[in-house]
């Protein structure tokens, strides 16, 4: 018992001793590759809406007891980086993508093999769960889209959670890492969605 109580002791106070500072992060997810993708098909994306609850941070820090100490932020544009990783996801599969800033009279943009595509976030968010032995990093990102062709339409939500176990979270990357893979899970979530929608068009 005492030879445990000596080993969380030190882990304690090491996820303790940079838990009181924020901490800015910068997320570079990956693309992966697609071999089922259809070219010359056109994507319309307008700017993804970001109606989260707390803007002024991305998550917080944790000490070794699990008591909140400090915040995660960033100073990239949650939405544009959404977009920016979708737009990689897309055009790796094979799309085609023009950016809009309005929705006014799209109808007579669309033609066949075209859709429009608008998303609102609702959650960008990175946390430790603290147990006994270490952390679970837990990034949760949930994001409505909505999806329209000349006479379909496709709505869809969705909620990506991913969990890395971290003995020690004081460094970037223990932040940085959920958030990337779960931004990469949705782009790639969503990739594969509107390939087997335009496949119905």
């Amino acid at each position: 018992m005492l030879r445990k109580i000596f080993l969380i002791v030190p882990l304690i106070f090491l996820s303790s001793s940079c838990a009181f500072v924020d901490k800015e992060i910068s997320l570079e997810p990956n693309s992966p590759q697609y071999n089922n993708a259809k070219a010359n098909e056109t994507v319309y994306l307008n700017e993804f809406k970001d109606k989260r609850n707390i803007k002024d941070k991305i998550g917080v820090i944790k000490n070794g007891y699990g008591m909140e100490t400090a915040n995660v932020t960033t100073d990239q544009d949650i939405s544009a980086l959404i977009e920016e990783s979708l737009i990689r996801n897309l055009k790796n599969a094979g799309f085609n993508i023009k950016k809009l800033v309005a929705t006014s009279n799209i109808n007579a943009l669309l033609s066949n093999k075209q859709m429009y595509l608008e998303g609102a976030i609702y959650k960008f968010y990175v946390e430790p769960n603290v147990g006994w032995w270490y952390a679970d990093m837990v990034a949760d990102i949930n994001i409505k889209i909505n999806v329209k062709s000349k006479n379909e339409t496709f709505s869809e939500s969705y909620r990506i959670e991913s969990k890395n176990p971290d003995m020690y979270w004081g460094s970037s990357s223990s932040y940085e890492d959920p958030l990337e893979t779960s931004i990469e899970k949705l782009a790639s979530r969503i990739t594969t969605d509107l390939i087997y929608f335009s496949n119905k068009l």
